[in-house]
């Protein structure tokens, strides 16, 4: 049998057992934006050179695309490239707006720029808009 516990003796609980739904994601609660904002607020020199490592990557596979071929623009690689760099972008302007540090600002307004001229260029080719 169960062995004998004191009659004043506190009583024990289990906490009931939590199972994760399968496919539901692991981050902590808190929408996205709110996540991004916490990313961005931390950035840092390490993070900006990611981010422009990420945007010269698909400067690079961009000007290699053939604008007259836009299924080439749809390649998956690509797609996530644009798809990472578009995030990086919301990420990049929060922290411009956020930091107080001048050099960082400086270098983020820059890649800022050269992001957004990326990002025009591919939509550009992927609209047939190729003047650019």
């Amino acid at each position: 049998m169960f062995p004998q516990r004191p009659v004043d003796a506190p009583p024990i609980f289990t906490p009931p057992a939590t199972h994760q739904a399968y496919g539901s994601p692991r981050y902590p609660s808190g929408s996205l934006n709110e996540r991004i904002t916490s990313d961005a607020g931390t950035l840092s020199f390490e993070g900006l050179n990611n981010i422009r490592n990420a945007t010269e990557l698909l400067y690079d596979m961009v000007n290699a695309l053939n604008p007259a071929d836009r299924m080439t623009v749809k390649d998956e690689i690509i797609a996530d490239l644009v798809n990472q760099c578009r995030s990086n972008q919301q990420k990049l302007m929060q922290f411009v707006s956020s930091t107080g540090d001048e050099d960082l600002l400086k270098q983020g307004l820059e890649l800022n720029d050269r992001l957004q001229s990326v990002l025009t260029r591919h939509d550009a080719i992927a609209s047939e808009k190729t003047n650019l």
